[in-house]
């Protein structure tokens, strides 16, 4: 086919692709195309393309924008600039794939993204092409990351064996020689659209929207190499008013995340929507927090989290804080990994302690948080730690169902709280006996329709199926469990040091030997409603430190 032909139906071929792929934008003119062809690129994988590629997108910008064509072939390049009112359409079978010279990525002593822009508005990537980052030519599978010093091993369950090779080095992370940049960073844009493309090996961050606003991201595929480390999916600093949907995600570190490190700029991270998406992540498949900004007003529901280190994490290390956040209809399956991860198989995570030593006293804090019709299978519980009282208050989780199982490194990862990053290592990671939920200092906790169930087999470290402690404002409403194990000290509820309590509608499961122990309760309301006629004993001990106690048997059922 001649080159004219081959534009003029390539013209076609995004005029169609841009009613649908590119939703939301009108239909172009034929004239708004400019072919990366006739500005001298070759598509044989070998020929470094990024002069023909960046002035193929400057003709279109000097032309009041419009799109610029990439057709089916393998492009090798370097960084590319997006300007404004350009939108970069790859076809079915066309590749963008990172030159491996590390030099072709310097522009002024200056590493850039391979696709970058700043302060540009109405830019887009969009079609049924790839860009390949080329990640894994710069690792070495065979060499795995050692700790990097962010905690003490003699803290942990297992001790100087915590995280020994000799468990395994399957899932990573690996070393790398050197990295490339990230594949996709946009500051300061306006009107961003991201659909269809996939991006794919990145060597860091995949993509990386900083202070920017409405962004649609829709359709995509990040397929990563797992076992590379901070190869993050969709990475949102301080942005406003973007929508993540019906994307594809595997990650060797968070899939999604939604914070404000690294924000250059002061302001609010809000209005963020995530749905319709699965994901698989060596670190969190969701992780909101980091950072001097706040993170307000997001919703992420319709997911699919699986073979996670960490379902969703909610994470409070500086002055920014977290609020108004809303999860609904996920399924979440987590379990223990080799090697230096952030995360111990929680499907939820929220926690708030300070990073450095230096803002102890400025953190931020966890509010106005709900969990709901989350199904979870894991290989740790769920984990809420304020370091101090009143960090995380208004938290509900509601139609939970979570099954805990024992995995293949349970004993030597497992019965261990990872709240990394801390600067004290006495809370980076700790031995701990753990539960279906642990509660640590949370205010204003509501916990509804809610049923935790244990594999036979469960390790011993595994103590209560609800653990609450230096807790205030605790509704159980509708609890439905028994305690893992058979061990005498445990229970299907344990409070500990709690203030202000009301259990109701709660069922103890088959085989309960003690459904709710208390020490140090003061303030407690009513104990109502509950089925307790599988328990041994309901209440241990008696006295109950309920104001009102109704409806149960304290004595087992013949």
């Amino acid at each position: 086919m001649k080159r004219t032909e081959h534009r003029i139906c390539c013209g076609l071929t995004v005029a169609i692709a841009c009613l649908g792929l590119c939703a939301g934008r009108p239909a172009l003119a034929a004239a708004a195309f400019v072919n990366v062809l006739d500005h001298g690129a070759v598509a044989d994988a070998k020929t470094l393309n990024t002069a023909a590629l960046q002035k193929a997108i400057a003709a279109c910008a000097e032309q009041n924008g419009g799109t610029v064509l990439v057709p089916a072939g393998v492009y090798r390049t370097g960084p590319l600039e997006l300007k404004s009112n350009v939108t970069l359409q790859l076809e079915a079978g066309a590749v963008l794939r990172a030159s491996e010279v590390i030099a072709d990525h310097g522009v002024g002593g200056e590493s850039r993204a391979l696709i970058w822009a700043r302060n540009a508005a109405n830019i887009g990537i969009c079609g049924r092409g790839a860009i390949d980052g080329r990640g894994t030519a710069f690792v070495l599978l065979d060499q795995p990351r050692t700790a990097a010093g962010d905690f003490n091993p003699r803290f942990t369950r297992q001790g100087e064996e915590f995280m020994s090779p000799k468990f395994g080095t399957a899932d990573g992370p690996v070393t790398f020689r050197q990295r490339l940049p990230r594949l996709i960073r946009f500051d300061s844009c306006r009107n961003v659209l991201l659909s269809g493309v996939v991006f794919m090996d990145a060597s860091i961050w995949t993509i990386h929207l900083d202070d920017c606003e409405h962004a649609d991201i829709t359709g995509l595929k990040v397929l990563n190499n797992p076992v590379i480390p901070n190869n993050d999916g969709i990475h949102l600093t301080t942005c406003r008013n973007v929508h993540i949907s019906d994307c594809e995600l595997t990650c060797g570190d968070d899939a999604i995340c939604v914070t404000s490190v690294e924000s250059r700029k002061p302001g609010f991270c809000e209005n963020i929507t995530v749905s319709n998406c699965t994901m698989s992540s060596r670190s969190a498949g969701i992780r909101v927090g980091y950072g001097p900004n706040t993170i307000r007003n997001c919703v992420f529901q319709n997911l699919v989290i699986r073979n996670s280190n960490r379902g969703i994490g909610l994470f409070v290390r500086q002055e920014g804080s977290i609020e108004n956040v809303l999860f609904n209809n996920i399924i979440i399956q987590t379990r223990l990994h080799t090697g230096h991860w952030w995360g111990k198989g929680e499907p939820i995570h929220l926690s708030v302690l300070p990073e450095r030593e230096s803002n102890a006293k400025t953190l931020g804090r966890i509010r106005n948080v709900a969990f709901t019709n989350i199904l979870a299978e894991s290989e740790a519980g769920v984990v809420i730690w304020a370091q101090e009282s009143g960090q995380i208050e208004d938290v509900t989780l509601d139609r939970i169902r979570l099954r805990l199982r024992k995995g293949p490194l349970s004993d030597s990862y497992g019965g261990n709280i990872d709240l990394r990053p801390a600067f004290d290592h006495r809370w980076a990671i700790f031995k701990h006996d753990l539960a279906g939920i642990f509660c640590h200092r949370a205010t204003g906790l509501t916990l509804s329709q809610i049923d935790v169930r244990w594999d036979d087999d469960i390790p011993q470290y595994y103590t209560h199926a609800l653990w609450c402690e230096e807790t205030g404002s605790l509704v159980i409403d509708g609890f439905r469990s028994r305690q893992p194990g058979s061990a005498d000290a445990n229970a299907a509820i344990l409070l500990d040091s709690v203030r202000g309590v009301i259990v109701r509608n709660s069922q103890a499961a088959e085989g309960t030997t003690v459904f709710l122990r208390h020490r140090g309760v003061k303030e407690a309301g009513l104990f109502g409603n509950n089925d307790v006629t599988r328990a041994a004993t309901a209440i241990d001990p008696l006295p109950s430190p309920f104001a009102s106690s109704q409806e149960i048997r304290l004595v087992r059922p013949q």
